[in-house]
Formats: structure tokens, C-alpha cells, sequence
């Protein structure tokens, strides 16, 4: 098992195309932003500063669900995760980053607590790099950060207990797309 890899999916090579990009925006609730939070509902702007909204699994987003899926099966099988999935959790959330707040998240894991049957997480960048500065995904692997390279439309898969950040945004905005594959055990 290799459990510190991850993959990151060009929109040409199973990540989202342009038109998805656009179909993804537009299914958020733009009407039901909240200011994102750390744990369960913890506003902490020293850690986090974006704006979230979230997109429920339903018939007009299920391709959405359905492609993420493919790719978290995609990634279990070819960097021998062997992670037991059990699904997709049932939304997604449209995550924000803001010049004008500096909108970052530090890092951290998206596994533990309430959210301890998370395996798998995937993140996709929906803006093009070149509308805003900063705003950089980044891995913790081996004590180093990973900067993989992201257009708009790519998605990285990578176990939910690795560390990863967001670095400020410090000119425009970023819009991104997470994420999770859920087992029916916690790791613990």
C-alpha cells in the first residue's frame, strides 16, 4: 500500500471540461453561502477564510457524483490504496477564495471526529489560474509541500488523512469543488 501518492486528473484526461466547470458553478446554491468552518461548525478565519456552498446529490447533479466516483475507483485500484468505499458522501461543496479576505485554508486533514469514514477526498480547481495569484493547492508528503499543477477543470485524488492546504489568495478569486468518498469504518 501506497498511501501517500495521489493523482491529479487534467480536465483532457478524466478531470472536468470547461462546460462541466460551468455546469458545477451554476448548480450551487449561490442564494445559501455560509463562511467556511474548521471541524464541526467551528468559525476559525485564522485557519479558514473562504465561503462555501454546497451542492446535494440529486438527478441534475448525479453525473457530477457519479464521475467522482469513478475517478476515487480509479485511484483505489491503480495506487493500491485498497481503501473499502462504500460512496460518496451526499454533497459537495463549492469553496470560495477571496483577494479581498486573503481566502485561504491552512493545513489540515478532512478525516476525524464526525467525519472519521472519510477515505478519500478530491478536489477540483474551477477557475483558471490565470484569474487569480496565490490560492495554491498544496500536499504534505514526506515534510514537503507538493504543488501539483492545476488548470482550471483539474481534479486531485488523494487519501483524506493527508495534509493540505490552500495558500491566500492575494488577487482575485478561486472557486473549487470537494469532495469525499466515505467507507462504512472509520480508519481508527
Amino acid at each position: 500500500m501506497s498511501l501517500d501518492k495521489f493523482a491529479v486528473f487534467p480536465p483532457t484526461e478524466g478531470g472536468f471540461s470547461s462546460e462541466q466547470v460551468d455546469q458545477i458553478v451554476a448548480m450551487a446554491n449561490h442564494d445559501e453561502t455560509s463562511e467556511g468552518t474548521v471541524g464541526v461548525g467551528t468559525v476559525n478565519p485564522a485557519q479558514r477564510r473562504s465561503s462555501v456552498q454546497w451542492i446535494k446529490h440529486s438527478p441534475a447533479s448525479s453525473g457530477i457524483f457519479e464521475h467522482l466516483y469513478t475517478l476515487v475507483a480509479v485511484c483505489n485500484e491503480r495506487l493500491d490504496w485498497k481503501f473499502e468505499i462504500a460512496g460518496m458522501e451526499p454533497s459537495l461543496q463549492l469553496t470560495g477564495y477571496d483577494e479581498k479576505v486573503l481566502g485561504h485554508y491552512d493545513w489540515h486533514l478532512d478525516v476525524g471526529g464526525t467525519y472519521d469514514r472519510r477515505k478519500v477526498s478530491l478536489v477540483a480547481l474551477l477557475t483558471d489560474p490565470s484569474d487569480f495569484v496565490g490560492g495554491v493547492f498544496q500536499l504534505l508528503r514526506a515534510q514537503q509541500a507538493d504543488s501539483p499543477r492545476l488548470v482550471a477543470g483539474s481534479v486531485v485524488v488523494f487519501p483524506s488523512f493527508l495534509l493540505h492546504r490552500v495558500t491566500p489568495v492575494v488577487n482575485g478569486f478561486r472557486w473549487s469543488l470537494v469532495g469525499w468518498a466515505c467507507g462504512k469504518a472509520s480508519f481508527g
